[in-house]
């Protein structure tokens, strides 16, 4: 098991940054690789896990990978990611139950990822007028936002975003050496409902990696995070 990061995004997210094995302070949730499967034990029996990945493989003509999905848990608590091919041995997993927001941060055990640091202002609350937006100093970003049922007293679900410097979801509109991602910009993942409104609610569980750096942090919004 790798070491585990604590980083504060300011005062107003509570952070856990993932290194090869990392989880949420309060859950048991563990995840294990198989030749082809990534699995997690300690989720809400017959609850949902949202899954997110990223990793550096060349497969399609193209050097990294994003994977995302919403598996069911069966009657012990465990549910899996069944891939076609092999694991990859460079990648980053991130499983979440979908009730609870309690969340596991994994690779496999011949990779340790870096710890991503946010900016302090990352967060920008109503950037463009109800839309919460996210952006910091990177050229590439890859997001995954999970909004446990328990508590959030709003619809539950996953939702994924890519972001380049100067590409078209960069709502800085141009290269900058700094990524803007609109939260309306995220698609739902698996069964989930489009992202309305647009903004962080305290208890979500954002999941942000740099894929350029292998680098990537879990945050689970504190109820200041919007004034």
């Amino acid at each position: 098991m790798g070491r585990t990061h604590l980083c504060a995004v300011a005062l107003l997210l509570a952070a856990t940054a993932a290194s090869a094995q990392t989880t949420s302070p309060s859950a048991p949730l563990t995840i294990r690789f198989a030749e082809r499967e990534v699995a997690v034990s300690g989720a809400t029996v017959g609850g949902k896990v949202a899954w997110f990945s990223v990793a550096k493989e060349i497969r399609n003509f193209a050097l990294l990978q994003r994977r995302d999905a919403i598996t069911e848990a069966n009657a012990a608590g465990e549910a899996a990611f069944v891939l076609d091919e092999a694991v990859p041995p460079v990648s980053i997993w991130v499983a979440v139950d979908v009730a609870t927001g309690q969340f596991a941060v994994a690779s496999p055990p011949t990779f340790e990822p870096r710890e991503l640091v946010l900016a302090a202002d990352a967060l920008q609350p109503g950037r463009h007028g109800s839309d919460d937006e996210i952006t910091d100093n990177h050229e590439f970003l890859e997001m995954t936002l999970v909004r446990p049922s328990k508590g959030s007293g709003t619809l539950a679900g996953a939702w994924g975003g890519t972001v380049g410097d100067g590409g078209q979801s960069d709502d800085s509109a141009k290269p900058n050496g700094q990524v803007a991602l609109s939260l309306s910009r995220l698609r739902p993942i698996g069964p989930s409902a489009e992202l309305r409104p647009p903004v962080l609610t305290p208890g979500d569980v954002l999941a942000v990696i740099d894929p350029n750096e292998m680098a990537v942090t879990v945050t689970t919004v504190s109820p200041g995070a919007r004034p």
